[in-house]
């Protein structure tokens, strides 16, 4: 068995990736060229990648896709408010 010196943990649901397994799942925000709108990206686990700031780390798919969604909306929701902020400093 091989021991992880500094395990994972799901950012989803808590699991600690304890072992060697390849079902998890990365995934992070991409700041586009216009500098106001967010990206989420995901792919299949990659031990240099899961070392980068910011990286977020899930056990599986349906905790990847689940933080997808809520990363979205969040950005979704900061975008809704400075919308509507700017159209105040307009009106």
């Amino acid at each position: 068995m091989t021991v992880i010196a500094q395990p994972y943990k799901c950012d989803a649901c808590g699991k600690y990736r304890d072992r060697d397994t390849n079902h998890w799942w990365l995934i992070w925000v991409v700041r586009l060229q216009d500098g106001k709108t967010d990206r989420v990206e995901m792919q299949l686990w990659n031990d240099e990648l899961a070392r980068e700031p910011g990286m977020g780390h899930c056990c599986g798919l349906k905790c990847a896709l689940g933080q997808a969604a809520s990363i979205t909306q969040t950005i979704l929701e900061q975008e809704m408010n400075a919308t509507k902020s700017e159209e105040k400093t307009d009106g």
